[in-house]
């Protein structure tokens, strides 16, 4: 027929499909039909667009035994996100594996029925598609052993039940904010001629173990580097970690999806959301200076952004 189909396809917007015929006129046979308009010495192309576009709205996978919990979560986030629930971590492992669609975010429990969160996190973190995926904790469970266990593990957060709704909103803003740039990052990255799609997968793991292990180093390092007062900065680190601040740069953006600057603040945050909840310090003021923030006002102005809720409001808990 002469004619012509485009496709074009945008990550995370749709896709568009174009398809060109030529028309032709019909010989006169007498009967009524429709006329075409022509043009001298060219055929006619009706160009007629097919649009598919994907839903725009993150998606978080809900794992919740608590059926009150898991209504609550629903009722939080159904508005802006498109949601997913599963009651425990054998029905979570088995929709999800079977899903064409990875999650932007996952959120689980730790106590479950049939496979607990602990057992599930670690089985999702073995699988190369769920590998990069951000996982919030929310628990019941308060001891500092299991937060440092969930943490070592892969979990890029954890909050604990009962919990504040403005805090739960915030994080779960920051962690697919942070993911959607590692992603953008990443697809930049293997865009290059250094792209690991034509690796051997033993490279390709002893390569994702490589880059676990300098991450855990970098925050290593900035955990130190604050628990000793000291001033951190880009150039700083860099030092301390022996390599150069383009070099930093590019993996800590790689990894993280944040700039350097980022994930030092990110880091310190953290950190004082620790020292707050252990009892560490007394007052704002004090936890702001201790982490190197000359203005405890600031302070509360960036760890409330961060968290939903002011510094202060923690001490209450």
């Amino acid at each position: 027929m002469n004619g012509a189909i485009r496709l074009e396809s945008t990550r995370e917007q749709g896709t568009k499909v174009t398809i060109l015929l030529p028309l032709q006129s019909l010989p006169d046979t007498g009967s009524s039909q429709v006329q075409m308009p022509s043009s001298a010495g060219s055929a006619q192309i009706a160009e007629t667009t097919v649009s598919h576009t994907t839903n725009q709205q993150p998606l978080i996978f809900i794992v919740e035994d608590n059926p009150k919990v898991q209504l609550l979560l629903k009722t939080i986030f159904e508005a802006k996100y498109e949601l997913r629930t599963a009651t425990n971590g054998e029905e979570a492992l088995h929709l999800l594996e079977k899903s064409p669609q990875t999650p932007d975010l996952i959120i689980t429990d730790l106590m479950m029925p049939e496979l607990d969160g602990v057992t599930l996190i670690q089985r999702l973190k073995a699988e190369e598609r769920f590998r990069l995926t951000p996982i919030l904790v929310l628990s019941a469970k308060s001891d500092s052993v299991t937060k440092i266990k969930v943490l070592n593990i892969g979990v890029d957060d954890y909050i604990q039940k009962p919990f504040n709704i403005d805090e739960l909103q915030a994080i779960v803003q920051t962690l697919l904010k942070n993911a959607s740039a590692r992603l953008n990052a990443q697809i930049h990255a293997t865009a290059g001629p250094s792209s690991l799609t034509s690796s051997e997968p033993s490279q390709q793991e002893e390569m994702k173990q490589h880059e676990q292990e300098w991450l855990n180093q970098v925050e290593g390092t900035l955990w130190n580097m604050i628990d000793k007062g000291t001033e951190i900065k880009v150039k700083d680190l860099a030092q301390e970690l022996y390599t150069s601040e383009r070099q930093l740069q590019r993996q800590i953006k790689l990894l993280t999806g944040l700039t350097p600057s980022e994930y030092i603040n990110e880091v310190r945050l953290q950190k004082a959301r620790q020292l707050i909840s252990d009892g560490s310090f007394s007052t704002v003021s004090e936890v702001a200076y201790h982490l190197g923030y000359a203005y405890p006002n600031y302070f509360s102005r960036v760890f409330t952004k961060r968290f939903g809720r002011p510094p202060s409001s923690f001490f209450t808990d």
